[in-house]
């Protein structure tokens, strides 16, 4: 599994309402004084305690208490890291399946009529461009290496990354393609909205607002997406 470089961090005072069955108010009280003098220090989140933290709480709880919060901690910190790498994966064929739409309808103008903007297409590509750029900035803001969270060892994964056939094969027709598209889409958006809320969950409110314009924008894909399906399908 991959490591974490060492950064600092600092608890935020409304996380100790979380652990109130378990620690006593006098631990709290002494645990918050100890956690209020780091507040100076540049920290990636609350959720992310580091080792000098983890100690001083430990002296201040009950025996077992401090190692549990930082396997939660650990295990969100995972999760999270295992969401932004899977959608950076995600977010790079998207790119791939875009550029592979555009030279089909280019290839099949008369197919595509006038119901199927390239313009718009390219500005799909473009967007998801952008949306690889932030997911490798949010897993480096973390503090981590965007290169090993990338999926390598899931083999079904894996698979449905690679261009579809239908785009290689010269019978199959635009609509095919759109289809074969929106598959992908409409999995990539579902996973977005997934990842929104465990950032929500998670307290990083700002990568959350910052996320925001990319499930926006993945939702606009997918209405032109079914909109031309529809408009094709019934031409």
């Amino acid at each position: 599994m991959p490591h974490a470089r060492k950064s600092d961090s600092h608890l935020n005072p409304d996380q100790h309402s979380r652990f109130s069955k378990t620690v006593t108010d006098d631990a709290l009280a002494s645990t918050s004084n100890t956690l209020e003098s780091n507040k100076a220090k540049i920290g990636l989140h609350p959720e992310f305690i580091d080792e000098m933290d983890l100690q001083k709480l430990s002296k201040s709880v009950p025996d077992g208490t401090a190692g549990d919060i930082k396997k939660v901690h650990q295990h969100n910190t995972e999760l999270l890291l295992h969401k932004l790498g899977q959608r950076l994966a995600f977010e790079r064929a998207s790119v791939r399946l875009y550029e592979a739409l555009i030279i089909k309808c280019l290839a099949n103008r008369k197919e595509i009529k006038t119901v199927i903007s390239l313009d718009q297409l390219r500005q799909f590509r473009d967007e998801e461009v952008e949306h690889s750029l932030l997911l490798k900035t949010a897993i480096e803001t973390l503090g981590f290496d965007p290169d090993e969270w990338i999926p390598d060892t899931d083999s079904t994964l894996l698979a449905s990354l690679q261009i579809p056939k239908v785009f290689t094969k010269k019978n199959t027709t635009v609509l095919q393609c759109l289809e074969s598209v929106l598959i992908f889409a409409t999995n990539d958006n579902s996973e977005w909205h997934t990842l929104h809320e465990l950032f929500t969950n998670m307290g990083l409110k700002d990568l959350a607002d910052e996320f925001n314009q990319a499930l926006e924008e993945d939702s606009r894909q997918l209405e032109a997406l079914s909109r031309w399906i529809y408009q094709l399908s019934h031409a």
